[in-house]
This record gives structure tokens, sequence and C-alpha cells, in this order.
């Protein structure tokens, strides 16, 4: 594992209620680097059954921060 990786712990609670909602997690977060997951399921997916761009939009804001 690098130096400055942060993990989040398994049964820890996110900064947003929104990421506990879709079951994101941070799995690592340091200076100018970022891992998130979605385990998917059904509700994150459209009625065709892709993956809903807002679900991709998310785990692409999450991952580049502020």
């Amino acid at each position: 594992m690098k130096a400055g990786v942060v993990l989040m712990k398994e049964n820890e609670k996110q900064a947003s209620p929104f990421w506990d909602h879709i079951r994101m997690k941070e799995l690592v977060m340091e200076n100018g680097y970022a891992e998130v997951r979605i385990d998917l399921f059904p509700n994150l997916l459209q009625r065709r059954g892709h993956v809903h761009g807002g679900v991709i939009a998310t785990l692409i804001d999450a991952s580049i921060g502020t």
C-alpha cells in the first residue's frame, strides 16, 4: 500500500447520506488521487438495464472532489 493512502472502514458512515443511499464507497483519497466504488443494484439501472447516467456522474464527481 502506498504511503498516504486512506481507506474507509467497512462500517464507517460516509460524509454524504446520498453516498450511503447508493452504497458508494470511498476506497482511497489522497492528494491528487481517489478511488470510489459502487456495487450496482437494480435501483441504479435505467429501464433498459444500463447504468443510469446519474450514477456515472456521481462517481466522477466524487472522485475529482472539490
